[in-house]
């Protein structure tokens, strides 16, 4: 997530190649089904091909056996390929997502497409615009025999939501979801692992590089008084999360070895 140091450098590089590859996985379909669909109206002819991918900057392809990964929003996007991702390498991932059902439709078809014996697929819910949901998450996985947690991914989000949502806990819907709800979430599963786990927690928070123009209104984060302006609430939560990321490295690195 944050630490780039010589203990765990090399296992943070990892997880961020992961995500990196999962959103190029996402992103190149995406590419592709584009193109198909102007080939199909002729609107390309013969043009060069965009390759996404490749060895350069792909997702190291060491060995996961023994690890568990929570990955939210797990079952579309790029969660679905980070966690197909993990899978694939022998980890057993738990797809953490609002809706169970589609949770469950995500993980047969991972662990479809995923070498036979290789990595596990659960579910589990959780409602990042419900708090109660988020506080009962590490309860969750004591009741489903979940043991240790290697690496947490914080991806699930909502984006550019059109009209000002308030969830019921009171909080704009983005700032809820994308950063207040894995702040709560990282807070409990970080104190699950100080009460009986070994080793290393880590944890990573999915941003944006809209962050990097955010402008964050510690006295209206939910815009209660200011005009909601739909991207900029977005990029509020990205920057939100990117400063989640180090004060949670911070606070929890030497009590957990968080990273």
């Amino acid at each position: 997530m944050v630490s780039v140091d010589d203990e765990v450098g090399g296992g943070v590089a990892q997880v961020w190649g992961m995500v990196a590859a999962g959103a190029r996985e996402v992103m190149g379909n995406v590419w592709r089904r584009q193109r198909m669909r102007r080939q199909r109206r002729g609107a390309v002819r013969g043009q060069g091909e965009v390759v996404v991918g490749g060895e350069e900057g792909s997702a190291p392809s060491g060995d996961l056996e023994g690890q568990c990964w929570v990955v939210t929003g797990g079952n579309a996007g790029v969660g679905r390929a980070v966690a197909g991702a993990a899978g694939r390498r022998g980890a057993t991932v738990v797809v953490a997502c609002r809706s169970v059902a589609r949770g469950r439709e995500a993980a047969e078809a991972l662990a479809g497409e995923g070498p036979a014996g290789r990595g596990r697929y659960e579910v589990a819910p959780l409602d990042l615009t419900a708090l109660e949901s988020v506080r009962a998450f590490p309860g969750v996985l004591d009741a489903m025999g979940v043991g240790r947690v290697d690496v947490l991914v914080n991806n699930a989000g909502v984006m550019a939501v059109p009209v000002r949502t308030v969830t019921g806990d009171g909080h704009e819907a983005q700032f809820q979801v994308n950063y207040l709800g894995h702040f709560l979430l990282s807070l409990g599963m970080a104190r699950r692992h100080a009460r009986g786990h070994q080793g290393v927690l880590r944890v990573v928070d999915v941003a944006s590089v809209t962050a990097e123009g955010a402008r964050l209104c510690l006295g209206d984060v939910s815009y209660r008084r200011r005009k909601y302006l739909p991207l900029e609430a977005y990029a509020q939560s990205k920057l939100c999360a990117i400063l989640h990321a180090r004060e949670f490295h911070r606070r929890w690195a030497h009590r957990v070895g968080a990273r």
